[in-house]
């Protein structure tokens, strides 16, 4: 019975250890897939993010777990697909997988504090066919050629000079960047990234705190208390 009880004790002691590595004082966040740092943060979030974080990089966590940018100042719904905080790029995306339903409303409208690279500007053309529920975006060209796919289709709207861009290696997403705040340097480093001193004009890299114990550390205590237990159990498991 004792080794039992032995066994018990071990398996208590590690689960009461085995916690994940989290960071405290909402100096990071997950919804879904994505995670959450400095200068995003979750509208919807237990953290108090009303100062220390830059105007426009609010988003909201649905109740399915998927990330959305929010941009008061567009009529659109972009849903986060992935964020790169060392290139400082958003990829956004419709999980309707209608896009263009986005894009013609967004037009050639502003995303600030966002922007998108720099691919050139061009004119595009929308047009709903009878057969889709979802609009068809086609690209303007300077030659005559006109696509099989919308003569039998109705012209919604054309729009110019365009910044964003779709292509297939996209996969029915956009890709915007930001240049301020500028945490690049953190990232490459490792470290998080929040602004100095209370200001709004200058970050600074910190080292963000953990509530858990690492797993190396883990590890060195479970073969310590292993060690101990092992003698008394060695009739049923032996020992290493």
């Amino acid at each position: 019975m004792l080794n039992f009880q032995n066994l018990f004790l071990l398996l208590t002691a590690l689960f009461l250890l085995w916690k994940p590595a989290m960071c405290k004082n909402g100096c990071t966040e997950k919804c879904g897939r994505i995670h959450i740092q400095f200068p995003f943060y979750l509208r919807n979030s237990k953290f108090n993010h009303t100062t220390g974080y830059p105007r426009g990089f609010e988003l909201l966590c649905t109740d399915a777990h998927e990330t959305v940018l929010d941009l008061p100042s567009v009529p659109v719904k972009l849903f986060v697909k992935s964020i790169d905080y060392k290139s400082q790029q958003i990829q956004l995306y419709d999980p309707q997988n209608c896009l263009p339903r986005e894009l013609i409303m967004l037009g050639n409208s502003s995303i600030s504090p966002f922007k998108f690279p720099s691919f050139g500007s061009q004119n595009v053309s929308f047009f709903r066919c009878n057969s889709m529920a979802c609009p068809i975006l086609l690209l303007g060209s300077e030659s005559d050629f006109v696509d099989p796919e919308i003569v039998s289709c109705t012209k919604l709207s054309d729009v110019y000079s365009v910044q964003w861009y779709v292509g297939d290696e996209l996969k029915n997403s956009v890709v915007a960047e930001w240049i301020n705040p500028d945490c690049s340097s953190c990232e490459a480093k490792g470290s998080k990234c929040k602004y100095k001193n209370g200001t709004q004009s200058e970050v600074e890299c910190f080292v963000c705190p953990t509530n858990g114990l690492s797993t190396s550390t883990i590890a060195l205590i479970a073969a310590g208390m292993w060690r101990i237990i092992c003698p008394f159990s060695f009739s049923v498991f032996g020992c290493l």
